[in-house]
């Protein structure tokens, strides 16, 4: 055991653990060599806990021939290398683990008794320490000691307890019951559950009080098996082959069941290998430029290059975006499930999601690719005319999606900005980013990250998520359509997305709003100012918006299907009985 050696393995540690729990011989120096290795290899400060655990040691002591005993930090070596009290000071850090003795258990109960008995007493009278009379009186004790139950009779005895014992299968004695003694009673304890462990050597049956046959042997009924053996060996063939081809049957289901899990699994796992990265060619088509307006069927092109959160890949010929996560995780079967059902999910507003991907440099989830970017690129790069027309239009697509997603298997998405809500050379706005709380958890959020994020989530939990939250963030995502610009303004503002993120959290009467200053030439409606400021009341009142009433608007008709059934999600909320906002283009 040399320094290089315990070093080695200090390293391979300390990638791992911060406790040390370690078996080393005594007598040679061993423990504290490791504790000063420990110390010169910085591995043993407060961070590091180490344990020596060695039942038959005798802790911080080697016993010396003669009965005299050695500390473990001394140096048993001529000469001394003159750290022990260097050594000593590291072992007040140390713990060790070394075996009780075996009559612990009855000097505890003997404690015990007498202390129990001594307190009865100076309650009584406070100079009795020495009284053996007074303290005899007040020994009456009925208690659960660590040696069993123990009763202290009139003379100060423990009285008497006998075992019923016998031999187990392994020739090892047991005990079968009790019979504890008080004065002229006794009273029969059984330690078993089941009687058949006392008769384990009769197979488990108590001998009966009068023999099967009689005394004499003469009152035997027929001998069933002899009379019946043919039906009895027909009728096991077919129980067993009966059981066999059940046991079979449920393999087999089993199986193809779990190889069907795995052919599932394999559709939302997506291999690295499978991502091809773009070529020039297939940037410039991988995102349409936002200077072709609504009605254009000409679109001019220019790329989209990887980015913090995003990379972009081609996966069967189709470009796709890839948002890279922080963590490296593996997934249980409820998580499987769930990716298996967000891959059949077909909605025009909620974008496709792919898989995946597990095996590359870093986790990425892997979603449909949109190629004008998401609604923060279009607002952002301000060269788009939105009319009131389309200003609607975008937002009854978020809408629709988050309708969606709350009434789905997913309940609410928890990550709403507009940066998850991207459009594709239609101007359809999709929902992304959804269903990945997991893999979220983990990923750097900056501050500006979490200026569309709920102020009760804030005061919470950012990690956490509810559909109240995302009506807010739904919210922030309206201000910013309806005045074109970013969230909360903040390129015009003085204060930056920390300070915006406090008075957020702060809330109060006057809690902190988005400005709603609508361009003059912005074709806007400014009943779309009003509109999207009620997603940004209080919580309560934010949940009575998010299960507001859904109504038909002939004129604003979007739908989005939830299994058979058939969801309207017109931009049309129900703040109270007698008021509604009905969303249109024509209004």
């Amino acid at each position: 055991m040399t320094t290089s050696g315990i070093k080695a393995v200090l390293d391979n540690v300390a990638k791992r653990a911060r406790i040390v729990v370690t078996c080393l011989a005594e007598g040679y120096g061993y423990k504290r060599a490791l504790i000063l290795t420990a110390i010169d290899a910085g591995y043993f400060n407060d961070e590091y806990v180490y344990i020596f655990a060695d039942p038959n040691a005798n802790g911080f002591f080697v016993p010396l021939p003669g009965g005299g005993r050695r500390p473990v930090w001394v140096d048993p070596k001529t000469p001394s290398d003159g750290r022990d009290n260097e050594a000593l000071q590291a072992f007040l850090k140390v713990m060790a683990v070394s075996s009780a003795s075996q009559y612990a258990g009855q000097l505890h109960d003997a404690f015990y008794a007498y202390a129990k008995s001594l307190n009865a007493t100076l309650s009584k009278d406070a100079n009795a320490v020495g009284n053996g009379t007074a303290l005899l009186e007040n020994i009456l004790l009925d208690f659960e000691g660590a040696s069993g139950h123990v009763v202290i009779g009139e003379n100060g005895t423990r009285n008497p307890t006998f075992y019923i014992n016998g031999l187990a299968s392994n020739e090892e004695a047991m005990s079968f019951a009790y019979v504890f003694v008080s004065g002229i009673n006794a009273t029969y304890s059984a330690l078993y559950r089941d009687e058949s462990r006392i008769w384990s050597s009769r197979g488990g049956i108590r001998p009966a009080a009068v023999p099967k046959c009689g005394f004499e042997g003469k009152q035997c009924p027929p001998d069933f098996v002899s009379t019946y053996l043919l039906w009895i060996i027909i009728g096991g063939a077919v129980l067993v082959i009966c059981i066999l081809g059940c046991v079979a049957g449920i393999i087999v289901t089993i199986l193809n069941k779990r190889a069907e899990m795995a052919r599932l699994n394999e559709l939302w796992q997506i291999p690295f290998t499978s991502l091809a990265v773009l070529a020039n060619k297939d940037k410039s088509m991988s995102h349409r430029s936002l200077q072709s307006n609504v009605a254009s069927n000409k679109f001019s092109m220019d790329g989209r290059s990887e980015s913090r959160n995003y990379a972009f890949f081609l996966y069967q010929k189709e470009p796709v975006a890839a948002m890279k996560h922080e963590i490296r995780i593996n997934f249980d079967s409820r998580e499987a499930a769930a990716f298996r059902m967000m891959r059949q999910i077909e909605n025009e507003n909620v974008n496709r999601f792919i898989g995946i991907c597990i095996d590359g440099p870093q986790m990425m989830s892997i979603w449909r690719n949109c190629s004008r970017g998401s609604i923060n690129d279009v607002i952002m790069k301000g060269a788009l005319m939105m009319d009131n027309f389309f200003v609607v239009s975008l937002l009854k697509d978020i809408a629709s999606g988050i309708s969606y997603i709350h009434h789905s298997f997913l309940v609410c998405h928890g990550y709403i900005t507009s940066k998850c809500c991207v459009v594709n050379d239609r101007w359809q706005v999709k929902v992304s980013d959804y269903g990945i709380d997991k893999l979220r958890i983990a990923d750097k959020r900056t501050h500006r990250d979490l200026l569309w994020t709920a102020p009760e989530i804030l005061r919470t939990s950012i990690s956490g998520k509810s559909q109240e939250g995302d009506v807010y963030s739904f919210g922030i995502v309206c201000a910013q359509v309806v005045t074109r610009s970013s969230p909360w303004d903040l390129d015009n503002r003085k204060e930056d997305p920390e300070e915006l993120i406090y008075m957020v959290k702060k809330g109060g009467h006057n809690a902190l709003r988005p400005p709603l200053d609508v361009h003059e030439n912005n074709d806007v409606n400014l009943a779309l100012v009003e509109f999207q400021s009620t997603f940004l009341k209080f919580n309560i009142e934010r949940a009575e918006i998010s299960k507001g009433s859904i109504c038909r608007n002939p004129r604003l008709k979007c739908e989005g299907e939830v299994g058979k059934n058939r969801l309207p999600v017109d931009l049309t909320i129900e703040l109270s009985s007698s008021r509604k906002f009905i969303l249109n283009a024509g209004d």
